[in-house]
This record gives C-alpha cells, sequence and structure tokens, in this order.
C-alpha cells in the first residue's frame, strides 16, 4: 500500500506542481507518513539545479514543509522564514534542506510571501 501511494502522489506532483518564482511547489495529502520519500524527487539528477518546497497536512490544524535544494542556489531556512513572515509558525534547518510549520488557514498568506520574497531576492 505505501508504494502504491507513493506512485499516486509522484503522478499527482506532474499534474499539480506550482511554479513560484522559479522554486517548485507542491502541496499533497498523504495517507502515510511519506514526505522524506516524495522529498527525493529533489535529490534526482535531473532535478539538481531545481528548489523544491512539499508542504503537507499536520494533523487537523497545520501545514507542515520540506524545502530542499540540492543546488545551493538559496538558503532554504531563509526561504521558509520569508514564507512565514509574521505568521504564526516556525521553521529550522540549514542551506540545503529545512522545515517549517503554519497554521492550515495561513496557507495561502504563505505562499504570497514566498512570492513576494522571491521577486525581491530572484534565483541566481
Amino acid at each position: 500500500p505505501i508504494e502504491e501511494e507513493a506512485s499516486r502522489i509522484f503522478k499527482e506532483f506532474e499534474e499539480k506542481k506550482e511554479n513560484i518564482q522559479g522554486v517548485t511547489y507542491f502541496y499533497f495529502e498523504p495517507k502515510y507518513s511519506i514526505k522524506g520519500k516524495i522529498s527525493g524527487i529533489s535529490l534526482q539528477k535531473e532535478n539538481f539545479d531545481k528548489i523544491f518546497i512539499f508542504a503537507s497536512p499536520k494533523g487537523k490544524e497545520n501545514i507542515s514543509f520540506s524545502a530542499r535544494n540540492s543546488s545551493k542556489r538559496m538558503n532554504m531556512a531563509e526561504l521558509l522564514k520569508a514564507g512565514i513572515g509574521d505568521l504564526e509558525g516556525a521553521y529550522g534547518g540549514h542551506f540545503a534542506a529545512s522545515g517549517a510549520m503554519i497554521k492550515k488557514e495561513d496557507l495561502e498568506k504563505f505562499k504570497e510571501n514566498l512570492q513576494e520574497f522571491l521577486k525581491k531576492n530572484p534565483l541566481k
């Protein structure tokens, strides 16, 4: 069942991923805890120069994020910090990989914050 779920999500990724100023953003709702496996998309050779943010529900009230960047084009902790902005939330991590959490109702504002930050700080 986990492999079937991963296959479903990989297919959904191709159909529903969004481009936010050059960052590939993907929100998904897995049946199992497989975000780490899905985040592995960013490690594939053809994706080396891309930046990814994966988002999924965490409990009933929160959204968690996993940001990955093999190319070192941008600091992932700073990117997620910018997404949170003045929202209630938390982030942590390092240059190549970071995580964050916000309230579900703040998801669109998080994406708007990312958009604004990336307009002012374009990818190299």
